[in-house]
């Protein structure tokens, strides 16, 4: 027994020499977030930190083969809120491995103005300040791991420990009227819908998380990171106009009251000079434009608490207390301190650094959205993956409108053009016609033109009511063209045919007009006047088909008379008319 004993103990420690404690890290470090305690420091995640300065070693990585990337950073127009904020590739880019180590190269052709709507120049910025200047140069950094806090081990929640990025709350702003406090109102979109300090419409938001959270996690760590249910709303309920709508999150900012509570390890004090809020930024960050305080190095980080201007958001102060209202949303030079929930079952996995960023490989898993149809465009479901961003759309459904506007514009005896109001989304419309009622379709036209919007039927009968219908489509991305609900049925119908004067015999003050009789109209119009241009004329309705003569009398004696008759028929009670005969001469007798 002794013996097993000692061969299994000198077995143990061939295997600890051989290997140091290296085979024990793992599972030392692999445990369950419960059993951290709040302050703790957990390793999760890694991102670009420090400065590569060694000189050799930034040769080395400037001769790597790189694909660069633009970070769509916005500029201006030289106005804070004129709205004319827009993105650009002035700054961009490239992630490489080199000697089992990842590396991110930045460069920038101007600088990155510390308020979206300004230009570019030194004096906007503080890029310079912190030693990166548009000069061309490629400045490395070096992916290194994620150091998060523990807020509270009973939820799994923890705060990143440094600044590591500098981005602002909102990319866009327009100054617009005035808001609920007869403030001047700043909205976060051109249309208006809601303000620049709507945390769940804002553009930080979305990059947390969408370009860090899959940028700094491998799928396996994002499959550990539990979604989060956060009240979006403003820091005091005195301005709820600016509250936004809850959200559900896998990465986020924390709240004005997060800051104050003391079960995190804050102070309960907003004015507090209180060294748990403070914190540093990385080297990355101080590159994409931090503003450092120059007396301790400590720098301004957001919040997601809107504060009491259309345009503030709250946010903590470099020496550690909490501000409501310093600075505009477009603000690029505030710091950022990412917060999350872990799954408190799961062992906390610190990942190889090469299984991180959108580019490594992994199994997509894939979260729908549906966007659903409108009146003039195409519902349809979009796929992306939580992972990489990676999307397609599949699912289209058709639009919701009808047509409006659906009219006849020109009838004829055999012919009708009907017109609509045009969609500028459409690809297309048809039109069908039916000669009898409408439930049995003769014929569809098709008009393969967005720009117009008419048809013409030809060859119809005379004096038939007609009933059409229309509709417009659209040719989505998967090659299908998906139509609208018809339009209202339009009952329509051609002129009907004419007839002509076989006889006008004079009287004395009078004139007898006889015609031909036209089987399928309703009745007859007689016209009569001095003028050959029929001015001031007169006439004579006959409402019987059969009825192929008239007598008109109480006329000037010795007088000339020019007269012409059309035909007329009634559908659904209107009356439409044939086009005017020849006119014949008549002279009446004394």
């Amino acid at each position: 027994m002794k013996r097993i004993l000692k061969n299994t103990i000198a077995f143990f420690l061939c295997v600890l020499m051989l290997f140091g404690t290296e085979l024990f890290t793992v599972s030392a470090s692999a445990k369950a977030f419960s059993e951290y305690k709040q302050g703790e420091i957990v390793t999760f995640g890694w991102y670009p930190q420090a400065k590569v300065t060694d000189a050799a070693l930034v040769d080395a990585l400037n001769n790597q083969s790189s694909v660069w990337h633009s970070y769509g950073y916005f500029t201006g127009t030289g106005s804070y809120d004129d709205g004319n904020m827009t993105p650009s590739d002035y700054m961009e880019y490239t992630d490489v491995i080199f000697n089992a180590s990842k590396y991110r190269g930045v460069r920038f052709s101007h600088y990155r103005p510390y308020y979206t709507g300004l230009t570019a120049s030194a004096k906007t910025t503080f890029q310079d300040e912190n030693g990166y200047n548009q000069s061309g140069s490629t400045y490395w950094f070096k992916w290194e791991e994620l150091q998060w806090r523990v807020l509270d081990n009973t939820t799994g929640l923890m705060l990143c420990d440094t600044i590591i990025d500098s981005q602002p709350y909102s990319n866009y702003v327009l100054y617009s009227g005035t808001d609920e406090y007869s403030h001047k109102a700043y909205w976060g979109s051109a249309n208006k819908t809601h303000y620049a300090n709507n945390y769940a419409k804002s553009s930080l938001r979305q990059w947390l998380n969408d370009d860090f959270y899959n940028t700094a996690f491998s799928p396996a760590q994002q499959d550990i990171i539990v979604l989060t249910e956060l009240n979006n709303n403003a820091y005091s309920e005195s301005y709820s106009a600016y509250n936004s709508a809850s959200s559900t999150d896998k990465v986020f900012l924390l709240s004005y009251g997060d800051m104050m509570n003391t079960a995190y390890g804050f102070d309960a004090e907003r004015y507090s000079y209180d060294s748990a809020r403070q914190a540093q930024g990385s080297d990355y960050a101080k590159c994409q434009g931090l503003y450092v305080d120059s007396s301790d190095g400590y720098s301004r980080w957001w919040l997601r608490s809107a504060g009491y201007y259309s345009d503030l958001a709250c946010s903590v102060e470099y020496d550690g207390w909490v501000s409501d209202n310093y600075y505009g949303a477009s603000n690029t030079n505030f710091g950022v301190r990412p917060a999350l929930k872990l799954d408190l079952t799961a062992d906390i996995i610190q990942s190889d650094v090469s299984e991180t960023g959108r580019e490594a490989s992994h199994d997509h898993k894939y979260v729908q959205a549906v966007t659903p149809a409108t009146d003039t465009s195409c519902g349809f479901t979009t796929h992306t993956c939580s992972r990489c961003g990676d999307s397609f759309i599949d699912s289209y459904t058709a639009p919701t409108g009808k047509l409006g506007g659906f009219k006849c514009k020109k009838r004829t005896v055999n012919s009708e053009t009907l017109v609509w109001n045009i969609i500028s989304a459409a690809d297309g419309y048809q039109v069908q016609i039916s000669s009898k009622d409408g439930k049995k379709w003769d014929k569809t036209v098709t008009v393969k033109s967005d720009k117009s919007a008419s048809a013409t039927f030809k060859s119809l009968a005379a004096g038939n009511a007609y009933k059409f219908r229309a509709r417009f489509y659209i040719k989505a991305a998967d090659g299908n063209s998906y139509y609208s609900p018809w339009s209202r049925t339009l009952t329509s119908p051609t002129l009907p045919g004419g007839t002509s004067i076989t006889k006008l015999a004079p009287a004395k003050k009078a004139f007898t007009a006889q015609w031909k009789q036209n089987k399928v109209v309703t009745g007859y119009q007689l016209e009569y006047s001095t003028s050959s241009k029929f001015k001031n004329a007169k006439t004579v309705t006959v409402n019987k088909n059969k009825t192929l003569k008239v007598t008109v009398k109480k006329l000037e004696a010795n007088k000339k008379y020019y007269v012409r008759i059309r035909t007329y028929k009634t559908i659904s009670g209107s009356k439409y008319y044939s086009s005017w005969s020849k006119s014949k001469i008549v002279k009446t007798k004394k």
